[in-house]
């Protein structure tokens, strides 16, 4: 059971809470309350175990006062030969117009689990439908033996008052052993920013 908790700003004002209606969720990647003080949660319903999975990406919305929730199908996940493909976390922000931007960590995995690629994606509403962008495919010399193709893992976003969209990732290092394990480590913290539809990229 979610509970959101409320309180007024002034020193010393004592919190209340209520328990938000039940979400069909197995993992919630986070939920945030907007200035309407309508709640935002990303999430997927994926009951393992399973097979074949639902490992959609959604994104559910509740009202302020409302007793059921508005979900979308931000991302289909895809589940079976060549390769699984789903949002493996995800963040979320506001633009200026109160619209909800998503940076999510996108995967590609064989059947036995072991990646294939990952990537950065920034997804929006355009013309009432969910649509992505991907923002970028490769390492900046973080690698292991799979190659470079393994990055955006651990998503932060903030969009501030210019509507200037700042992203904080990490690189991934896949690799597999002599037995065929795979392997990852998740290393160098990335920064990028959208400015005048160019994204400009830097590792720290």
């Amino acid at each position: 059971v979610m509970v959101r908790g409320e309180r007024d700003p002034a020193s010393g004002s004592a919190w209340s809470f209520v328990a938000l209606p039940d979400l069909a969720a197995t993992q919630i990647f986070g939920y945030w309350v907007d200035g309407f003080g309508q709640t935002f949660t990303l999430y997927r319903n994926t009951e393992y175990p399973c097979d074949p999975c639902n490992v959609d990406f959604l994104m559910a919305t509740l009202a302020d006062g409302a007793s059921s929730w508005n979900t979308q199908v931000v991302q289909p996940g895809k589940w079976g030969d060549p390769n699984d493909q789903f949002v493996e976390s995800a963040s979320l922000a506001f633009d200026s117009q109160g619209n909800a931007i998503i940076a999510a960590h996108f995967t590609r995995r064989a059947i036995t689990g072991s990646y294939q690629s990952t990537e950065m994606r920034l997804y929006g509403v355009v013309n009432a439908d969910w649509c992505d962008e991907t923002v970028i495919t490769q390492t900046d010399g973080y690698r292991g033996s799979d190659g470079y193709a393994f990055t955006g893992a651990d998503p932060h976003l903030v969009v501030d008052d210019q509507d200037r969209y700042h992203l904080v990732f990490r690189d991934q290092a896949v690799w597999h052993d002599g037995q065929g394990w795979s392997n990852e480590m998740r290393g160098q913290v990335r920064y990028a920013v959208r400015v005048g539809g160019q994204w400009h990229v830097r590792t720290a």
